[in-house]
This record gives C-alpha cells, sequence and structure tokens, in this order.
C-alpha cells in the first residue's frame, strides 16, 4: 500500500542515500527501516526494494531475502536489474540451476547493457563453480 504522501524527487534521493548509508556503517535495522519507509511511499521505486532485499540477505534472513528478490521480479519483469540480483543472490546459496534461469532472463533483457553484462560476469562464476556471498558484513 502507497502512502498518499507527496515526496520530491530530491526528498527520495535524501532518503535512499540515508538507507545506503546507514548499510555501510551495518545499521542494517536502521536502514531496513528507511527502505520500507521508502517503499511505503513509492511502491514502484526498484531501487528501494533492492536495499530491501539487500539488507535481509546482509542480516542473514535466507529466506525472507529470496522472497524479497524473487517479489522484485514479480513488481519489475522487465527488469536486468531485478532478474540478475536474484541470480546473484541464488548463486550465493548454492542454488546453481535457478540461478542460472533467472541470469539468463537478465542477459536476455539487456543482452549488451550493463545489468546484462553484470549477469554474464556472475553466470561465469556460476560456470566456473566459483562460489562467493555478497551480503554486507
Amino acid at each position: 500500500m502507497a502512502l498518499d504522501v507527496a515526496v520530491s524527487p530530491e526528498e527520495l534521493k535524501a532518503l535512499l542515500e540515508t538507507g545506503f548509508l546507514f548499510r555501510e556503517r551495518k545499521e542494517l535495522d536502521k536502514a531496513e527501516e528507511v527502505f520500507a519507509g521508502v517503499i511505503a511511499l513509492r511502491p514502484d521505486l526498484e531501487i528501494a526494494h533492492l536495499g530491501l532485499a539487500n539488507i535481509a540477505h546482509a542480516k542473514g534472513e535466507v529466506e525472507r531475502a529470496e522472497g524479497l528478490f524473487r517479489k522484485m521480479t514479480e513488481l519489475f519483469p522487465q527488469s536486468a536489474l531485478a532478474f540478475g540480483q536474484l541470480g546473484e543472490f541464488l548463486h550465493t546459496q548454492g542454488k546453481k540451476d535457478a540461478a542460472v534461469e533467472a541470469l539468463n532472463k537478465a542477459i536476455s533483457l539487456d543482452p549488451s547493457g550493463p545489468h546484462g553484462e553484470a549477469a554474464k560476469a556472475i553466470k561465469a562464476l556460476v560456470d566456473e563453480g566459483v562460489e562467493y556471498n555478497y551480503a554486507v558484513s
């Protein structure tokens, strides 16, 4: 549910920057609160959903994080960023087949753009059997 509050682009940018600042400071609960608030104001803002999913992953809430990444692909079905992030997350969880599927979707949505190129790089890691975890530490 979106809140019926007018927020300027500058205010949204400041809120998002605050969320990322809290994340960098490892104040994950505060970051989560900010990203959830931004989503309440602007549920169509993909970067806020990404921030929330990344915070859940950083907190070790793996099932919740996966659900949030998957929700991004439902909310933004034409977003190579959403599918690439889901694929990368699934790779960190050892879910190779699902990761490749999501990464291939990202590549098909943005074959020569930045998100498609990032998905190709992650897919190469999956194919080579390289394991890693990108969670905020």
